[in-house]
Parts: structure tokens; C-alpha cells; sequence
């Protein structure tokens, strides 16, 4: 009984990870930064509501400390004449009106009759502020209707208690520049130092956890890198019972398909260029293989007097020959991403525009024939100086609508196409002379005017109940390579 092949188990260890891409961060450290970034934004929002929360009791205490302030000036007015009331009035400038964390600058006093005249109109030789504040209210109105930043406003209507009529307003603005200050010192400096500590012990601690729990996943990385250099023999030892082991175990069935995927991919490849294999594989959900009508072109060639060659060369040189041929013929069809789907002797046959969707596939088809057609020339120039008799090619293509489906039993299947389109291409390729490319009207129709081709009386074919109409590819504009 033959052993089953030993498998590579990868043991946890230390050591650096080498990546083929240079890596970013890793996730004990994106995990660390993550609670770096809840941790700052969590105090940025508390610090934020605390700050206005702050600002508007202080404006409130700040109201009533200056309403209390008119209150004063109001028994002021009642007991003094307004020459003695404007001194008054200047002394309380030099009152601090101060608190446990802030003062206020009473910033001007002015008094209005109900007439609106102003009795008192007077400013804090101290402060400077816009509007004809300092040395001396110059305009009481003007500053009376501005808005000023960071100036405050309190408005004190003196009624007459008999009748109720207005007799007088007092007007006081007053600075919280000192009140945002003192709490941008107590409140947010207070919070940023408090973010600090936090953010410190919070990169710490998620570092440790983050580090605890990555461990294993830098043994899946080790791994990964194993596969990613093509050995898929590798194993990933499961440790645990929980969703990193389950990862490791499901990595190990990914590895084992992963093989068979790699089989399958280079022997796909054989067939259809690597661009055209890629894209398969990575569109596998939107591809049907076991059947479905497809509007396709379809390439026949087929070296003319192949058989009398046969005869005339050693079967080693034959082999040979057929070998460089090939191998010229099918680099160009894959150049213009078609599929190889078959030699028969010394015939091959290529298609387009199945299993995948593609731009101009009629196109395709006759620009891989053309080039074809002048590979073959220079294969023959170099045979005739080897003394060698040349290889002469003819080519027929058709496009229209076949049945495209993986064909087969359970041991040999492969992807093809059948139908009339298919048998129309093989029955031009029969009939053409050495060198010449015969398309079907179809074909000539889709090419977008990018081929110039001489018009062949209508002719029947071999097995075709219909008469054909046929053109002779004679030479091929200048395309660009996006429209191929």
C-alpha cells in the first residue's frame, strides 16, 4: 500500500514575518490605535459637553452678578444727582467682580431717560473695545447697537411704580473673556491631561490583549506565506477550540483546494492565454459551462499538403516542424485572447467570445488569422535558408450563433463549441489555396471596416445545404490595440 505523502506541520514561533509586499501596521498595533482613537474621541465629546456646560452656568452667574450691579446703580439714581451718579458710576470700574476661577471687566454704564436721552454714558478707562469704549463712550447708541465678541449685554428697564411707565434704562455690557479663559485653564487642560493618562493606559492594556490574541494568527501569516510561494503541502497546527482554530482548520481545507485550483488553473492555461485563465476563474459564478447558445467566431487552420510532407520528412523532424508551427500559431491566438480549443492532426482550432463576453470578437478572430498568415512567412524564410520546404497555411473563419458547454463523460470532458457556425469555418478552411484567409459574410459584417477583403462569388460547401457567401481577406487597416 503506497504512504500517503508526509505534510509539513507549522509549529507556533518567534521571529519576523517576511512579507513579498512591505507590510503596514500590524494588528496589535491597529487594535492599540483603535482604542487610542475611542478613548480620545470618548474625551473629546465629555470634554466638550463639560465646557458648554460650564460656560452657560458661568453666563448665568455672570447675569445676575451684573444685574445685581443695576440693582445698585437703581438706589444710585434714587439718592444722588446725576453729576455725583456719573462719578459713582466711574468707581465701579475699578470694583473686580471676581469669582473662585474667573473676574469679569465691567466694560461701560450707560443710563437713558425715557425719552431716550443718555444721562450717564460712561466707559472703563481700562478696557479697549469697539466702539468708542476706554477713555470715553463717544457713540452710546453706536455701541449700544453693535456687536461686539466676547461682550455681554444686560438691558434694566426702571419703571415708576404708580403708573408703570418706563422712566429710565440702565445698560451694562461686561467682557467674558476672563470667564473663557479660566475655564479653558481649569476644564480643558484639566481634560486633556486626564485624556493623556487614559490614552497611556489604554495603548498599553489593548497592546497586551491585542498581542495575546494575534499570536496565533501570525502562525495562519506563516502559513499564508507558505501557499503564497506556491506549497500548498503546508499545514497550520489547530491549537484551539474557539474562532482562530476554527480559521486554522479551514485554512488547511483552503490549502488542500487551493492544490487542486492550481491543477486545474495550469492546465486551463494550456488552452487560453493566462489574462483569459485569470479572468475565467475570477468570474466562475457568471459563466455557464454545460451549455448555452453564444453568437461566436470561429478560427479553422490547416497546413495544405501536409501529407506528402508527412511522406517526405523523418517522423523526428515532422514532430519537430509541427512543434514550431504550433507554437508560433497559438502564442498568436493567445495575443488576441482567444481559446484553443482543439488540434485535429494539423489543424487548429481557436474561438471567441465564449465562455466570456469580449469586445470585437469578429475582429479578434481575423487579426489572429492575418498575423497567422505573416508568422508563417518568416518561419518560411527561415526554412528556406535551411534548405527546407516551406509551410503553406490556409485559414476560415465564420461567427454566428453555437451551442458553447463542456462536452463529455466523467473521465475526458473539455469546453467547445458546435454547431452550423462551426461547421461553415471548418468547410472555408477546406476550400482555401495556400496563404489565404476566407471569411464569412457574417464575420466580414462585425469587423467594423477594419478589413479589407476582396467578395467571392457564392459558393456551396461540403455538408451545407445553403449557398455561402464568402470574402478574401486581402489586407487589414490600422487598428488600435484597445479595439482588438
Amino acid at each position: 500500500m503506497a504512504q500517503a505523502p508526509k505534510t509539513d506541520i507549522i509549529t507556533p514561533k518567534k521571529g519576523v514575518i517576511k512579507n513579498k509586499k512591505t507590510p503596514g501596521l500590524s494588528l496589535t498595533y491597529k487594535i492599540a490605535l483603535l482604542a487610542s482613537i475611542l478613548v480620545t474621541v470618548s474625551m473629546v465629546l465629555a470634554t466638550v459637553i463639560t465646557v458648554r456646560r460650564e460656560v452657560e452656568q458661568k453666563k448665568d452667574d455672570a447675569d445676575v452678578r451684573m444685574a445685581n450691579t443695576a440693582a445698585m446703580i437703581k438706589l444710585a439714581m434714587d439718592s444722588m444727582p446725576v453729576k455725583a451718579l456719573d462719578g459713582w458710576v466711574q468707581s465701579l470700574y475699578s470694583v473686580r467682580f471676581d469669582t473662585k476661577e474667573y473676574n469679569l471687566d465691567l466694560v461701560y454704564v450707560i443710563i437713558a431717560d425715557s425719552d431716550g436721552n443718555f444721562i450717564v454714558s460712561t466707559g472703563n478707562p481700562r478696557v479697549q473695545v469697539e466702539g468708542g469704549v476706554g477713555t470715553g463712550v463717544t457713540s452710546p447708541q453706536e455701541l449700544l447697537d453693535r456687536d461686539v465678541h466676547g461682550l455681554r449685554k444686560v438691558e434694566v428697564e426702571i419703571t415708576d411704580k404708580e403708573t408703570g411707565r418706563i422712566t429710565s434704562t440702565i445698560y451694562l455690557g461686561y467682557y467674558l473673556l476672563n470667564l473663557y479663559k479660566s475655564i479653558f485653564l481649569h476644564t480643558v487642560l484639566r481634560a486633556v491631561l486626564i485624556t493623556i493618562v487614559l490614552i497611556a493606559a489604554a495603548v498599553v492594556f489593548s497592546y497586551l490583549l491585542a498581542k495575546r490574541l494575534t499570536e496565533p494568527i501570525h502562525d495562519l501569516v506563516l502559513g499564508m506565506e507558505s501557499v503564497a510561494d506556491g506549497d500548498f503541502s503546508r499545514k497550520v497546527q489547530v491549537s484551539t477550540g474557539d474562532e482562530i482554530g476554527f480559521l486554522a482548520d479551514t485554512f488547511n481545507s483552503m490549502a488542500d483546494g487551493l492544490k487542486e485550483r492550481e491543477f486545474i488553473k495550469d492546465t486551463f492555461k494550456r488552452y487560453v492565454t493566462r489574462e483569459v485563465a485569470d479572468k475565467i476563474l475570477s468570474q466562475k459564478d457568471d459563466i455557464v459551462l454545460t451549455g448555452e447558445k453564444r453568437e461566436v467566431t470561429v478560427l479553422f487552420s490547416d497546413i495544405r499538403g501536409f501529407a506528402r510532407m508527412a511522406e517526405e520528412i523523418s517522423p523526428v523532424e515532422l514532430v519537430s516542424t509541427l512543434n514550431d508551427y504550433f507554437s508560433a500559431m497559438i502564442d498568436i491566438i493567445f495575443k488576441y485572447e482567444g481559446v484553443l480549443d482543439k488540434f485535429i492532426g494539423d489543424a487548429i482550432m481557436a474561438f471567441w467570445n465564449a465562455p466570456l463576453d469580449q469586445k470585437n470578437p469578429a475582429l479578434r478572430g481575423v487579426l489572429a488569422a492575418y498575423e497567422m498568415q505573416r508568422a508563417l512567412v518568416a518561419i518560411n524564410k527561415k526554412r528556406e535558408a535551411a534548405g527546407k520546404a516551406p509551410i503553406n497555411m490556409g485559414v476560415g473563419i465564420n461567427t454566428g450563433e453555437a451551442v458553447a458547454g463542456t462536452i463529455g463523460s466523467e473521465k475526458k470532458m473539455e469546453y467547445t463549441v458546435i454547431g452550423d457556425t462551426v461547421n461553415v469555418a471548418q468547410r472555408l478552411e477546406s476550400v482555401t489555396l495556400p496563404g489565404q484567409i476566407l471569411i464569412s459574410e457574417s464575420t466580414y459584417r462585425k469587423t467594423g471596416g477594419y478589413v479589407l477583403a476582396r467578395k467571392l462569388p457564392p459558393r456551396a460547401l461540403k455538408g451545407i445545404l445553403r449557398q455561402v457567401r464568402i470574402f478574401d481577406v486581402v489586407d487589414i487597416k490600422k487598428t488600435t490595440g484597445g479595439d482588438s
